[in-house]
């Protein structure tokens, strides 16, 4: 039987960061965070667009778990913006 290393992803793939270790490497004077579910509904059907092109162009297994998961996906992903 022939055994393999497991492979894992790199550490800023999926999954999402579910302990919000991303929230403590900001700038917080800098820059806002929001959670992708309380953006407005044209900002998040604008990144499950790019998401569904990207899978589809590239084949990538994670937009396609991020896409197919969209309901915990909005709950994940952060938005990083400048502050005004």
């Amino acid at each position: 039987m022939i055994h393999h290393e497991r492979l894992r992803p790199p550490p800023h793939d999926y999954p999402a960061d579910e302990w919000h270790l991303i929230e403590k490497r900001y700038h917080p004077e800098f820059v806002g965070v929001e959670v992708l579910g309380a953006c407005e509904e044209r900002d998040q059907e604008l990144v499950r667009s790019l998401l569904s092109q990207h899978a589809a162009k590239t084949g990538s297994k994670v937009a396609n778990r991020l896409h197919h998961g969209w309901p915990v996906t909005l709950r994940q992903v952060v938005r990083v913006a400048p502050k005004s």
